[in-house]
């Protein structure tokens, strides 16, 4: 057996646990065209830490073109309602937890984006302690395994933050506010950028502007699939690492790969 075959069995082998430790693979989200802009997953989660201005970034990132779709947590449900999210003019497709029938490895294929517009204390551990036992977290490990840049608001979760409910307080155990730092360390040490609520359209549409192969560490064969029509050549950096399947649609496309230093 060559190298190569080997390569796509252990691969196909990977993605094959990762979509049963994940959940239900029995339905995929109806892919958007949205040839102008963007696709992006929004995940809420139950915090209202500047909950009016993270929703107004989401209304800034539809008005730019970009196709939004929202995955609402339990607690999101509860503390910020359905009717709050679907009342955003322009919205897409919205998913309430819990929901079984919902792959998130098959939700973030088409997705360019994941943003986090409100990212409570108790998701943020969750993440930084590799837990995935509800839909967002899920969605959230399988957009860092995939390599697909994850966007949040900090707010909710950062002690530092004016606006982080009850960590902050005065009387909140020093130890306690430490271990909420920590885990928000541990989300940036994953490759998670977290910013102001405020912030978020600007970051999204400025990393979109800015996209550039030569800052990508792994290219796998949907980042070949997901060029724009008519790419002929894609140059990459030298310590770009390459999968086998990548190589295989670069190949079935007529794209040349060009490696060179930074």
């Amino acid at each position: 057996m060559d190298i190569d075959r080997l390569a796509k069995i252990v691969e196909a082998e990977v993605k094959k646990a990762i979509a049963n430790q994940t959940g239900s693979v029995l339905a995929n989200i109806p892919k958007q065209s949205n040839p102008s802009g963007k696709n992006i997953l929004a995940l809420f989660t139950g915090g209202y830490a500047k909950l009016s201005e993270a929703l107004l970034q989401i209304e800034k990132l539809i008005k730019a073109s970009c196709q939004v779709d929202v995955v609402m947590s339990l607690s999101a449900v509860k503390v910020i309602g359905q009717d709050k999210i679907r009342s955003i003019s322009g919205i897409g497709n919205i998913i309430c937890e819990p929901d079984d029938a919902v792959s998130s490895l098959n939700i973030i294929q088409e997705k360019d984006f994941i943003v986090i517009p409100v990212l409570t204390r108790n998701t943020a551990a969750k993440i930084a302690l590799g837990i995935t036992d509800t839909l967002v977290t899920n969605i959230v490990m399988q957009a860092l395994i995939s390599s697909k840049p994850v966007i949040s608001a900090r707010n909710s979760a950062d002690p530092k933050d004016a606006d982080c409910p009850c960590v902050g307080i005065s009387n909140t155990p020093t130890a306690l506010i430490k271990l909420a730092e920590n885990y928000l360390q541990k989300l940036e040490s994953y490759g998670i950028k977290l910013v102001d609520a405020s912030d978020i359209a600007q970051v999204v549409l400025s990393s979109a502007d800015k996209e550039n192969p030569l800052n990508l560490k792994l290219i796998t064969q949907d980042t070949i699939a997901n060029l724009p029509p008519n790419t002929d050549q894609l140059t990459l950096a030298k310590d770009t690492i390459i999968t086998p399947l990548a190589k295989d649609k670069a190949k079935e496309l007529g794209l040349k790969l060009i490696i060179v230093d930074k």
